[in-house]
């Protein structure tokens, strides 16, 4: 009995660590204004506004940390970063209203947004202002 009461609780165990280290959904708007905040960013969706950027130019410098996101169930906007691309967005597949890129002087690669099948346009925009963009 003792035995299989351990079982059961090592298995119990192991399920909830996997179950906590996989990402997850983010209900309503998340803002994300530090490299720090970019690389903890652990969801594969938000259903609101995701804002990436600072009015401290430069504090963040890559989007590595959003290689999971699939989809931004509002708007997506990157502003006033250091980022040279967009690669941290790979995954991702849908935007439901407005994607703005913009104010982000080192960005010249966009290559990383090639996932994205979907951007609702119901009201919507897809904006990639002030960039020198070569791919």
């Amino acid at each position: 009995m003792r035995k299989l009461f351990c079982s059961v609780l090592i298995i119990a165990s192991l399920l909830l660590i996997s179950f906590n280290s996989k990402a997850q959904v983010y209900t309503g708007n998340l803002t994300l204004n530090s490299q720090t905040q970019v690389d903890a960013f652990n969801y594969t969706s938000v259903t609101g506004i995701l804002s990436i950027g600072s009015l401290f130019s430069g504090a963040i410098t890559n989007l590595d940390g959003l290689s999971e996101l699939t989809t931004v169930g509002a708007r997506l906007m990157i502003d006033h970063t250091s980022i040279t691309n967009v690669d941290g967005l790979s995954n991702l597949t849908s935007v439901k209203t407005f994607l703005i890129i913009s104010n982000n002087p080192p960005l010249t690669n966009a290559g990383g947004l090639s996932h994205l099948s979907a951007v609702h346009l119901q009201n919507g925009s897809i904006d990639l202002c002030d960039h020198e963009l070569t791919n």
